[in-house]
Order: structure tokens, then sequence, then C-alpha cells
């Protein structure tokens, strides 16, 4: 787990991401299990689109 959380970071160094961003997708990708607002999520994988 902790190889494809590096693996993300380094494919997403560039990516313009804010403080929030970044601590909701490091709690994702460490497994979190727990409710997201979807307007929350949304904003954050969106930024990942682009």
């Amino acid at each position: 787990m902790i190889l494809e959380k590096a693996k993300f970071w380094e494919k997403h160094n560039e990516t313009p991401l804010n403080a929030r961003q970044r601590l909701t997708l490091n709690k994702l990708l460490v497994g979190f299990v727990g409710k997201l607002k979807n307007s929350l999520k949304n904003k954050t994988t969106s930024a990942l689109l682009f």
C-alpha cells in the first residue's frame, strides 16, 4: 500500500492541489473507511483529471 501511495504522488507531484485535497487523498490512499461528502470527493478527484 505504501508503494502504491508513493507511485501515486510521484505521478501527481505537479498536480495543483491545496492542503485539504492532499489530506483527503492521503486518507483515501491508506484505505480510509468512512463517509466523505460527495462535493469534497468530486473536487478532489476532478483536480486529478486535468
